[in-house]
């Protein structure tokens, strides 16, 4: 750290005077403070690499410093070297007590002074290495706009945060025994031939430093890697051959995903902290690529699935039909011949085909709800309700309901699936509801950059711990008949408002009343505007 900034801090001049001169030609730049109090606002005002500190000083002495330092988390790291003309065991304990990283005592001799400095120094350049690159490797995987670029991103951070010149990934092949090159990072410089060797090679088991270390499954550093007489890259005569490599694994569990390289152009020497590092990141790599590979496949399965359901759906509404057709013919020309019981039992066919030809047409809306939400524009979500409240005009004028509604905004949704949503909400606290008139009260707010949707009524409620059940598909509270419906509408709207990237959730007290509530995205530059302010009977 030839451009490090140095503060030296001593009530005596002369002393600031000869560190400087002792540390000039290195290139250190300096500044200094002739009291502890001087000392705390230089760190907070100019952000020092290293503090050479006087600890027998009037006022705030050098052990309150290094204290209130080393307390505060913003200099914590911040190395501190102590000085002192009192060369007693006890001083020295109480300085390493409150956090001094070394220890000079004064009359010191200049070399003391340089190989401390160097090292404290080398010591803070590692550390922000290390501890950045975590950092950066753990905001990274908690990105969830990156997760599809998570390797290249990773071997970026990797490179740059250590100084060194290529990253490369290895993606592991067990079912053949061999490691294939999956992505790369380079610095500008010589490696570019190196490189598209990685591209072109296949390493076969053990080959290699990467190969060793996938086969040994632990961290590895080779000081020079045209050393490793088994690494075919060796063979490919590039005219800038690498030296200092390290290679670490890439683990979820017990399994290895890949391997990540590190290059350097220069020799490197073996550093233990850091292969124990870069160690970290593979882990926290793995244990997310493992993550992204099991919910790949899981929407995978749940896709495939899905399009089953339709075919089979598809497929079953032509004979259907053809069953329902026919059963209502038999019940038709059977009257009179067949018996009180034979008449009841065609009842029962008739009934029961047309309920398994609703559930095949429900579940067809449900599965094909939530499609193609790439490109959605600006759904008026008044004229959705409005729409909606239109279909439910015979049944709230028979019931003698009274709907509500405040300013809805316009946000980003499908105008169409909007409207059901409102028409499932309204209609299920039509259903549901009390020998009481009939209230229902619809508005939204605004909360960052969504709206959350209310649709209150004054109906029967429904007990806690079926808050989650009512939102999955053919899920009823009741037994079938007591009240109309399948148990589909609310799990429609589920599926429509998460595809919509919102959530959907309940607040209800039994006897008192449900609030359905969702969210959705404001759309840009909307302003909300009233839907009809009231509809009743």
């Amino acid at each position: 750290m030839a451009s490090a900034k140095i503060l030296i801090v001593d009530d005596e001049a002369l002393l600031r005077q000869l560190c400087r001169r002792i540390l000039s030609p290195f290139g250190y730049q300096f500044l200094e403070a002739g009291n502890g109090a001087e000392a705390l606002d230089a760190v907070a005002r100019d952000a020092p690499d290293l503090v050479l500190l006087d600890l027998m000083m009037p006022q705030v002495n050098g052990y309150e410093v290094c204290k209130r330092l080393k307390q505060d988390p913003r200099t914590r790291l911040l190395p501190i070297l102590a000085m002192t003309s009192l060369d007693q065991l006890r001083d020295k304990l109480e300085a390493i007590k409150v956090g001094a990283n070394g220890f000079l005592v004064k009359p010191f001799e200049a070399a003391e002074l340089i190989t401390s400095v160097q090292s404290l120094l080398a010591l803070k350049q590692f550390t922000d290495h290390t501890l950045g690159l975590q950092l950066r490797i753990t905001l990274l995987l908690a990105d969830p706009t990156e997760a599809a670029h998570v390797i290249p991103e990773a071997l970026r951070i990797i490179g740059e945060s250590l100084d060194w010149d290529l990253a490369v990934y290895w993606r592991a092949d067990a079912h053949a025994g061999a490691l294939h090159f999956g992505e790369s990072w380079r610095a500008a410089g010589p490696l570019a031939d190196f490189e598209e060797a990685c591209r072109r090679i296949v390493l076969a088991g053990p080959e290699g430093l990467p190969g060793r270390c996938w086969i040994e499954g632990r961290p590895l550093w080779a000081s020079d890697l045209f050393g490793e007489g088994d690494d075919p890259r060796v063979k490919e005569n590039v005219r800038h051959p690498p030296r200092g490599a390290l290679a670490v694994p890439v683990r979820s569990g017990d399994r290895t995903l890949g391997i990540l390289e590190v290059v350097s152009q220069r020799p490197q020497v073996p550093d233990e902290t850091l292969l124990k590092a870069l160690a970290t990141a593979g882990l926290q790599i793995g244990q997310f690529l493992d993550l992204k590979i099991s919910r790949e496949r899981l929407e995978r399965s749940r896709l495939e699935l899905e399009q089953i359901a339709k075919i089979a759906a598809h497929q079953m509404q032509e004979p259907l039909r053809l069953v329902t057709s026919y059963v209502q013919l038999l019940e038709r020309k059977s009257q009179g011949l067949l018996g009180a019981d034979g008449e009841e039992y065609v009842r029962y066919a008739v009934d029961g085909a047309a309920w398994m030809k609703t559930i095949v047409s429900k579940l067809l809306v449900y599965l094909e709800a939530g499609q193609d939400k790439d490109s959605l524009g600006a759904a008026d979500s008044a004229k959705a309700l409005e729409r909606a409240l239109g279909v439910l005009r015979k049944d709230i004028r028979d019931i003698g309901a009274e709907v509500t509604c405040g300013s809805l905004p316009k946000v980003r949704a499908d105008f169409a699936e909007l409207g059901e949503v409102f028409r499932h909400l309204l209609s299920n606290a039509l259903t549901f509801r009390r020998s009481v008139p009939v209230r229902i009260d619809v508005s939204a707010k605004p909360e960052g950059n969504e709206w959350i949707f209310s649709v209150r009524d004054n109906g029967m409620g429904i007990p806690s711990e079926y808050h989650e059940r009512i939102f999955e598909l053919f899920q009823r509270l009741h037994p079938p008949g007591t009240y109309p419906g399948i148990g589909a509408g609310l799990a429609l709207c589920r599926k429509i408002v998460e595809s919509h990237g919102g959530r959907i959730w309940l607040e209800s007290e039994p006897g008192q009343g449900s609030c359905f509530h969702f969210s959705l995205s404001a759309a840009p530059d909307a302003e909300p505007r009233s839907a009809a302010k009231t509809r009743e009977s």
